[in-house]
């Protein structure tokens, strides 16, 4: 939460400090810089986004007492964008996207395992104790929708904000165990597990208990590399803030992300000059 009042704050002082400030003069481009001078009133495109995803909190699985935390995977974002001019440097739009949320998690666990799991030794032994690896991987993919607020200071820098509701369209959760040992030595015996050289699948399905819709943000900064009248190329950087948890099968599990993306959109509508009438 305060991660994105952060954000929010930023977003609005940042807002009010450009709406108060003069119309500035831009020049064409050169080879060294972007074309400045003149945004599209109306465009369509689509971007790609690449980034980290991390889990706050803990999620379940079918396993009594298997709990897992701290989760990590890539992600990736692919969408469409329109956008259109509201005011003089605020434009508003829409974006449709497919978000792969993957979660990745492990822990060790030490197991009391009964001695009939073991070759070379007889069956009035006690258990033996052995180490095991638990991994969780967690698939979710969403469909997301996100209208939108962006506002240009000037024609290669564009700040946005858009809330999202997003569906998840597929879902699967891999639980495995694996023996970190395959011999062990009980009283000068060597006894070798019968199922070292694989993983035990516990739970494969899908993810129990999804919140839909779930309900966030994404806070974006980008770059205008190539403003022009006919097309825009973008470098950006978005946060996504989560609302809701990601699972009610969990403990506050919440998925958030990031995403280093590029965005192409074409014009559709004719551009207009940013600047001043005096200077055209």
């Amino acid at each position: 939460m305060t991660t994105t009042k952060t954000y929010t704050l930023v977003f609005a002082f940042t807002l009010l400090f450009y709406t108060n400030s003069k119309a500035q003069v831009y020049e064409l481009s050169t080879p060294l810089a972007p074309s400045v001078n003149s945004l599209a009133e109306e465009s369509v495109g689509g971007f790609l986004g690449i980034g980290p995803n991390w889990a706050s909190g803990t999620h379940f699985v079918e396993c009594d007492g298997c709990e897992f935390q701290d989760g990590t995977a890539t992600g990736f974002t692919i969408g469409g964008i329109y956008q259109r001019k509201a005011a003089t440097n605020i434009f508003y739009g829409a974006m449709i996207s497919f978000d792969i949320m993957n979660i990745n998690s492990t822990y060790r666990e030490i197991e009391a395992i009964d001695i009939s799991e073991f070759d070379g030794f007889s069956d009035d032994q006690a258990p033996i104790n052995v180490d095991f690896r638990h991994e969780a991987k967690m698939n979710i993919t969403y469909l997301g929708i996100a209208p939108f607020i962006a506002y240009n200071p000037t024609g290669w820098l564009t700040f946005r904000v858009a809330p999202k509701i997003s569906f998840p369209i597929f879902s699967n959760l891999v639980h495995t165990k694996t023996p970190l040992i395959k011999r062990v030595f009980v009283n000068g015996v060597e006894g070798r597990l019968r199922y070292s050289d694989s993983d035990t699948k516990v739970q494969d399905s899908k993810v129990t208990e999804l919140t839909s819709p779930l309900i966030s943000s994404d806070f974006t900064l980008l770059f205008n590399l190539t403003p022009g009248e006919r097309s825009t190329f973008s470098l950006g950087y978005t946060q996504n803030i989560p609302f809701t948890q990601t699972t009610s099968f969990g403990d506050n599990f919440s998925i958030n992300s990031w995403r280093i993306f590029v965005e192409f959109k074409y014009t559709i509508q004719k551009a207009y000059d940013l600047r001043p009438k005096s200077t055209k």
